[in-house]
């Protein structure tokens, strides 16, 4: 196998890992892919079985030396920080799609699209901006001066104040999707990026925070695919009951590739929930996989 799709989990997240993996497998367009796994932890049971099932499993390694103090005994920022490095832990392919554990495939066309990118030897990736999302940015006014309350200014100001600025009202780029090839030139750069914004910043945003240096600042290739392809679900998607499947709320409805429940109360609340269906009825649907 030349391509893999990656993602991460412990534990905690191991039944979102597992709706993630059964959302691959469900489709034969993704059994070319080799489905890896950077492990915080992970508990041997779940180990033997994903091995079992050919997922491919490294442990994650800190790629700083942070004192006990900064971490506060949470192992999983290992692997926040070690996203960047996936070719590392993952050496013998050609193509890598990174797919958050909160994400599962809806539609696997999309996964083409991400491939090609990564083909042309581009940072595929979805931007957070779409006409059902609203405001681009929080801004809040003190007197008649704005605060910028963007995920860029906010993790960056500390960082570097002049990027911070110039970044402010530029898109983010959603870390929780994105492919690269093997042979990219970003690799190296971005892994010293997310390591500059994990010691002088937040360790678990310093992926997002580094990426958007990286395109925003520095120049590196990217092409920007559109927000079906990893939908963040805070805004619901609609659903067509003839193919079975979530659409994005807007006209033309085009089905959704990547559903990202980057949304807690979605994440964590493994319930149905009122879904508007296309021919305008609200019905009950889960929002996480499901095998139906």
């Amino acid at each position: 196998m030349t391509n893999a799709i990656v993602s991460t989990s412990d534990d905690n997240r191991i039944d979102l890992f597992y709706e993630l993996f059964h959302s691959i497998r469900k489709y034969d367009a993704l059994n070319s892919y080799q489905i890896c796994l950077l492990s915080t932890n992970l508990s041997d049971k779940y180990k033997e079985d994903l091995k079992s099932k050919n997922v491919l499993i490294v442990e994650s390694e800190w790629k700083h030396n942070f004192s006990k103090i900064r971490i506060k005994g949470r192992e999983y920022l290992r692997s926040c920080l070690s996203i960047p490095f996936i070719n590392t832990y993952f050496p013998d392919f050609e193509n890598y799609i990174w797919i958050d554990s909160d994400a599962w495939v809806n539609d696997p066309k999309v996964l083409d699209y991400y491939l090609d990118a990564a083909k042309k030897n581009f940072l595929g990736i979805t931007p957070q901006i779409d006409r059902s999302y609203g405001d681009l940015a929080r801004v809040e006014w003190f007197l008649n001066f704005p605060r910028i309350k963007s995920i860029y200014f906010k993790g960056l100001k500390k960082i570097n104040l002049v990027k911070a600025k110039k970044l402010s009202m530029k898109p983010v780029l959603n870390a929780g999707v994105w492919s690269l090839s093997k042979r990219a030139p970003h690799w190296n750069r971005w892994q010293q990026l997310a390591i500059q914004c994990a010691v002088k910043g937040r360790i678990f945003t310093a992926d997002q925070i580094s990426l958007g240096l990286l395109i925003h600042d520095e120049g590196y290739d990217a092409e920007f695919l559109p927000s079906y392809c990893n939908w963040l679900c805070e805004v619901l998607p609609f659903y067509n009951t003839e193919t079975n499947k979530f659409v994005e709320p807007s006209i033309p409805h085009e089905n959704i590739g990547i559903m990202h429940l980057a949304s807690l109360s979605l994440r964590d609340k493994n319930e149905k929930i009122e879904i508007q269906s296309l021919d305008g009825k609200m019905i009950m649907k889960k929002i996480r996989f499901t095998e139906n």
